[in-house]
């Protein structure tokens, strides 16, 4: 049998060995047992009450191809700390056919108690992050009581360690007791330069693009989140932010908002907390900018809320539609290929509608010196074109068909077992009733009549659906060419019906992002294409889904953006 192991570990303060520890674990008992061992799937840093893990969603794609036979785990927390993703987890590896096993757990899914099991260590596992949580924002809190500084460093300012002379580790340093917020000098007078500007009548844009122009560091450039994008240049949405943090007029308000998860969809989405949680602080010593100027912004900023609120009003009294701009098929798939930022719709109205940077669209050139962009019709057109193309290619038949196959070999027989089974007791039920009849051993009654009926209704409808399987069974290989270049041909339309669900359908087929990057002559973009190709043929009665999945095949290719190809 062949075995997979999956490790994580999520604190940043964890060691990468952590990985190995467990890896380690795992191994000893596949020899134990005399499994074969394949890949090591692993995610570092990364918290277990998410399901976006690289690694995760890598061994849960070859589990669905049948690529292994045994998970090892060390225990059941590191496949999730969300109770619900935990065991909808657990049901999709047990359906596909695939054994887990949790060495530190003592948990094998193979042994009748395993749902017993599994639900107290999932309980368990989620309770922990709940208390872990609500002890981080209990000592959180004591420490922005203290009016040290929670969270991390705001642009303007540097961080300081507290320490207690009167207390000594084990090395005879002194205790770190908290952290303080301190102003920097040199960022000091870009905070102050940027609202002053601002309030003399600049767009946050124009001073993105000022500062980057004279090379002056970006808030960015200090990140160390690798989960978000890091850029060396300044963008208006920066500039924003700074212009309505007030810790910069020396006002410190902690614990204003909170981070939630949506159920549905699983990302989190921040949410004001009551006022009367909020914990407030005067820092006179950390103020930059003078109440007056902050008032001038602030006097700015509320006047153009008001205006747009009054475009918004006229827009709806019109009869139009206001809110957010339409989403089209690759907004969220489509990234700058030099600076890693989202390639959004740049201006344009109708065939002239384009995709561009958004981090040149925000901070000018030196934010990015990603300038081109490509009309909206022209790169949907150029994708889906190529999309469809591989779908017909005959690798990727070759493996629907091999896959459906393979699927259909897989199929339970158990069902078909009791389908068979009622059809003998029908049979033997409906000979019994008719020879009792004929003998005179019972007599003739009406309710005996309907039951006689009612058997010989079902047998002949269940003897049909055997003949019809059979057939299915038969003709279904031969018509899946048929069906997937059907499917390729729909593409277009079927996307085009409800562009939310298309979007989800495309970044499961090409993947999370597609890099766009400037041709070599300059003069267009070139979009390169990593199909990520995995269909799974599913038999449902006479039907045959097909369903895009992911693990197939992964190349890259190269798709010229511009109105004829280069």
């Amino acid at each position: 049998m062949k075995a997979v192991v999956y490790t994580r570990f999520s604190s940043d303060r964890q060691r990468e060995a952590s990985s190995e520890d467990q890896a380690r674990n795992c191994r000893r008992r596949a020899e134990s047992e005399g499994w074969r061992i394949g890949e090591h799937y692993r995610d570092e840093g990364i918290s277990g009450s998410t399901a976006d893990r690289p690694g995760y969603k890598a061994m849960l794609r070859a589990a669905q191809a049948r690529e292994f036979d045994v998970l090892l785990v060390d225990d059941l927390s590191r496949l999730s700390r969300d109770q619900i993703e935990f065991e909808r987890t657990i049901r999709r590896l047990e359906f596909a056919g695939i054994r887990i096993v949790a060495v530190a757990d003592g948990y094998d899914s193979q042994n009748k108690a395993r749902k017993v099991q599994r639900g107290f260590k999932g309980l368990m596992n989620e309770v922990y992050l709940d208390d872990l949580r609500d002890k981080t924002h209990r000592g959180q809190e004591g420490q922005a009581l203290k009016q040290f500084w929670v969270g991390g460093r705001p642009y303007g300012y540097r961080l300081t360690r507290i320490k207690d002379a009167n207390r000594v580790d084990a090395h005879g340093e002194a205790v770190s007791i908290g952290t303080r917020l301190e102003i920097d000098p040199k960022s000091q007078a870009v905070v102050v330069e940027i609202y002053r500007r601002y309030a003399d009548g600049a767009s946050p844009r124009a001073i993105a693009d000022e500062l980057n122009r004279r090379g002056i560091p970006s808030p960015g450039s200090t990140w160390r989140n690798r989960k978000m994008r890091r850029t060396a240049g300044w963008l208006g949405s920066a500039v924003k932010a700074i212009l309505c943090n007030e810790l910069y007029r020396g006002s410190y308000v902690w614990n204003r908002t909170a981070w939630e998860k949506d159920p549905d969809t699983g990302k989190r989405r921040r949410t004001v907390r009551p006022k009367t949680d909020w914990i407030c602080s005067q820092l006179p010593e950390l103020q930059i900018v003078k109440e007056e100027l902050w008032r001038r912004v602030q006097a700015r900023h509320a006047h153009a809320a008001a205006m747009g609120a009054n475009v918004r009003e006229g827009i709806r009294r019109a009869g139009h539609k206001a809110g957010p701009n339409p989403r089209y098929l690759f907004s969220s798939l489509l990234k700058c290929g030099l600076c890693g930022g989202s390639m959004v719709i740049v201006g344009g109205a109708g065939k002239w509608k384009a995709y561009g940077c958004a981090s040149h669209k925000d901070g000018g050139p030196h934010a990015c010196g990603n300038g081109l962009y490509a009309k909206l019709h022209i790169v949907e057109d150029k994708l889906l074109s190529r999309l469809k193309d591989e779908l017909l290619s005959d690798e990727a038949v070759e493996e629907i068909e091999r896959r459906y196959a393979k699927a259909s070999a897989r199929q339970p027989k158990r069902a078909d077992a009791e389908h068979d089974k009622r059809i003998r007791d029908l049979r033997a039920e409906v000979q019994n009733l008719t020879d009792a009849v004929a003998s005179g051993a019972l007599r003739t009654s009406k309710s005996l009549g309907e039951r006689l009926q009612s058997a010989e209704a079902e047998l002949e409808r269940l003897t049909a659906e055997n003949l019809a399987r059979s057939k299915v069974i038969r003709l279904q290989p031969a018509r899946i060419r048929d069906r997937i270049r059907q499917m390729a041909r729909d593409l277009a339309i079927e996307l085009g019906r409800d562009v939310n669900k298309a979007r989800g359908v495309l970044r499961t087929i090409l993947g999370n992002q597609i890099p766009v990057v400037p041709h070599e002559s300059g003069k267009h973009l070139v979009a390169k294409i990593g199909l990520d190709l995995h269909q799974l043929c599913e038999v449902s009665g006479s039907q045959i889904f097909v369903v895009a999945g992911a693990g197939f095949a992964n190349f890259r290719q190269r798709v010229s953006l511009a109105r004829e190809a280069a």
